[in-house]
């Protein structure tokens, strides 16, 4: 429900910025308010946020990538999609931290993954025959 109303304000590329700032921003609130109800209001985050962002980025790859390669292109970003879910998730079962790190580890990495976006030029692909 919500991005069909962001995309008319905003462009794909922002949506998925804007939800790697939200992430980063709850991270960052959840570090320092601490307690259970901000751990319960950051994995709403960055449930919503990914949710939100993963439309645009379908939307990116389907103007970017040829109807020939659509399914390639989709099979591999879904794979690594779902590959960097496990490994998040296995990181945060093999090494305990205080919830205060893990906040901030959260932040730190989606920040990261915003100035990388950030820094990644939008290009078409081009299939030679």
């Amino acid at each position: 429900m919500l991005v069909p109303r962001l995309r008319k304000y905003l462009s794909e590329r922002q949506i998925i910025i804007a939800a790697l700032g939200t992430i980063v921003l709850g991270g960052m609130c959840a570090a320092f308010i601490g307690g259970m109800f901000a751990q319960a209001v950051l994995t709403f985050v960055v449930g919503v946020g990914p949710t939100g962002a993963k439309p645009a980025l379908d939307s990116i790859v389907q103007r970017n990538f040829p109807p020939a390669l659509l399914g390639r292109a989709f099979g591999r970003l879904e794979t690594r999609l779902q590959l960097t879910w496990v490994i998040a998730a296995l990181i945060a079962v093999i090494i305990p931290m205080p919830l205060r790190i893990g906040d901030i580890a959260v932040a730190g990495a989606c920040a990261f993954g915003g100035l990388a976006y950030l820094q990644v030029r939008e290009r078409p692909v081009h299939v030679s025959a």
